[in-house]
């Protein structure tokens, strides 16, 4: 394909013969600029080395490779180069060729979360709740207090240093069976990075191979990242980023704009802008800039560019309700052009409980240790239309343990890689029986008892139908839950808007033809929508207004935001001191 459609800062940036730090704003076209760099760059490779394309999300990963095979430079990204998450770049590259010595082939989770691994103290200690491992430091073992669930917070924190030892043995334990968590995997290498023998030969083998790295979303690098990165140019490496500053919200992984913008620093003259937004209409522009911190309104310069619909504000009262997607559906209907802003539209919030329930869903995930309410939301999830790629391949992984289980084989705290290999088990085989699950089972169960007795016999049968064997009875293994919250993940409800919901994170780097982003309410000590509002009015950096500006920027043609009544005029203050046009809805 011909990249001749760039625009001249595109051009200037895909064709510059040194490693470059570019700022861009949304909607700038950067994914299809950073495939028109790596078609330029590969062209004059030095024999043997490769280029890599690194982001921090597999769902920004999925829509490269996707859109790399369409214009036909994926083969580009094949050995010697690479393609992934910076996590899985430097699990395959630095951790794994020089692991550490565990005896077995050490297996990295994202979290132990993966291995369903807790802490429960017995005896005099003993609570009714265990702790996740996650909430515990990886080097260190101390409690994150603030990770910890409210209903545990006062046990841990009388019991501190029980719990800080079981989860150092526990950990030990997991890495004695070569299982490792990703924030373990990073600590390691840094220690790698900082040893003076390891760091230059790993350096320069590393060097040897990889010619360029272009590290797109790079707003969201830590200082651990910019330190790796730093490493890799001292050894020859070049280092390209692409980022846009106001969309940094990762600040839960220790992202830090200011190490970024020194880390920019360094480039010298290599650094460049790429403006224009292809995406939003002027309205979602304006709306954009007065939730930045600096700058002017993008240039609204694609086809929203003649778009005049005003940014629509839905208050409401009390907590956040399925009325929200109710009121926002309607809105976009009653347009001229209701065809397009329902064609591909979503609620999206900070968190995916609050998304969910202005969806109309009714849909929370289980906390008990049933399996029939595992399964239920397993098949929820796989087939609500919002669903990502990791959504769903979280269900198919609940449901592969659900059969190993069955089947008696998986120990405890396995995960189904280690489980299939350790049993000889044919992975594509497996796949199908829970493919097979999953598609036999329905996904909606109406609300009486015959319907319910029928799913969880329709779930026993699917596992008698598979073609294995177990000594348990299948009644027992599917008990009948004694409440029936499990058959609200699969309910048919009137009130259901039908809209798709996701986090503002799953969304980042997509785009919708109407968007409704959801500022929930302040209750008790929580004040962030206080916080965002003062922070919106003093155009001061806070990263929960980046959050918002992520979500409202996926927009195209519209954007709605719902916001509590009580904080309705001063946000109508604010959009019309920048001058935003807006509507209030209902």
């Amino acid at each position: 394909m011909s990249f001749d459609e760039l625009t001249q800062e595109q051009k200037e940036f895909a064709e510059h013969d040194e490693e470059v730090f570019v700022k861009a704003c949304p909607g700038a076209g950067k994914t299809h600029t950073v495939l028109a760099r790596t078609s330029y760059v590969a062209k004059n490779l030095p024999l043997r080395k490769g280029v890599v394309l690194l982001s921090f999300t597999n769902s920004a990963v999925d829509e490269f490779k996707e859109r790399s095979s369409k214009i036909g430079v994926r083969p580009i990204f094949d050995h010697p180069g690479f393609v992934g998450t910076f996590d899985s770049f430097i699990r395959t590259f630095v951790f794994l060729p020089n692991s550490v010595d565990v005896g077995i082939k050490p297996q990295v989770v994202d979290s132990w979360e993966t291995l369903d691994a807790e802490i429960r103290l017995t005896g005099q200690q003993a609570h009714a709740w265990g702790v996740g491992l996650d909430c515990f430091d990886s080097v260190s073992c101390s409690v994150r207090i603030g990770n910890v669930h409210r209903r545990s917070q006062a046990h841990v924190n009388s019991n501190r240093e029980h719990y800080e030892r079981a989860a150092r043995r526990y950990r030990d334990s997991l890495n004695g069976r070569g299982y490792f968590s990703a924030e373990q995997v990073r600590q390691i290498v840094l220690e790698r990075v900082r040893n003076a023998e390891i760091r230059d030969s790993l350096g320069r083998a590393l060097a040897a191979r990889f010619y360029e790295i272009i590290v797109d979303e790079a707003q969201d690098c830590n200082p651990d990242d910019l330190e790796i990165l730093s490493w890799l140019r001292e050894y020859g490496v070049r280092i390209t980023m692409v980022c846009d500053l106001d969309q940094s919200i990762y600040a839960f992984r220790g992202g830090d704009q200011e190490a970024l913008e020194e880390f920019a620093d360094t480039y010298g003259d290599n650094v460049k802008n790429i403006s224009g937004n292809f995406r939003c209409s002027p309205a979602i522009c304006l709306l954009a800039a007065s939730l930045r911190s600096r700058g002017n309104p993008d240039e609204s310069v694609g086809k929203t560019r003649d778009v005049a619909y005003p940014i629509a504000l839905i208050p409401y009262d009390g907590p956040v309700k399925s009325s929200i997607g109710i009121r926002f559906i309607q809105h976009i209907s009653s347009k001229e052009d209701a065809d397009t802003l329902t064609s591909k539209n979503i609620i999206l919030a900070h968190g995916r409980a609050n998304a969910r329930k202005a969806s109309g869903s009714l849909a929370e995930p289980p906390i008990g240790q049933s399996r029939v309410e595992k399964m239920s939301f397993a098949v929820s999830e796989f087939w609500t239309p919002e669903a990502t790629r990791a959504i769903r391949r979280k269900s198919i992984n609940t449901v592969e343990k659900m059969i190993l289980d069955y089947m008696g084989i998986r120990e405890e705290n396995e995960t189904v890689e280690s489980s299939v290999e350790r049993n000889n088990i044919n992975p594509r085989v497996l796949r199908r029986q829970t493919v097979g699950v999953l598609m036999s089972l329905d996904k909606e169960v109406s609300d009486n008892d015959d319907a319910r007795s029928n799913w969880i016999d329709a779930l026993r049968n699917s596992f008698e139908g598979l073609d294995i064997t177990s000594d348990q009875s299948i009644r027992r293994f599917f008990t009948a839950p004694r409440t029936l919250a499990w058959s609200h993940y699969l309910r048919v409800s009137e009130s259901d808007s039908g809209l798709p919901y996701a986090t503002i994170h799953q969304a980042k780097g997509r785009e919708f033809s109407a968007v409704c982003v959801v500022m929930p309410p302040d209750a008790g000590r929580n004040t962030r929508t206080q916080e965002l509002m003062t922070s919106w009015n003093e155009s001061s950096v806070f990263e929960p207004k980046n959050v918002i500006y992520v979500g409202v920027t996926r927009a195209q043609f519209m954007t709605a935001l719902a916001i509590p009544r009580s904080f309705l005029e001063t946000c109508e203050s604010i959009l019309t001191t920048s001058e935003v046009p807006y509507e209030i809805v209902g």
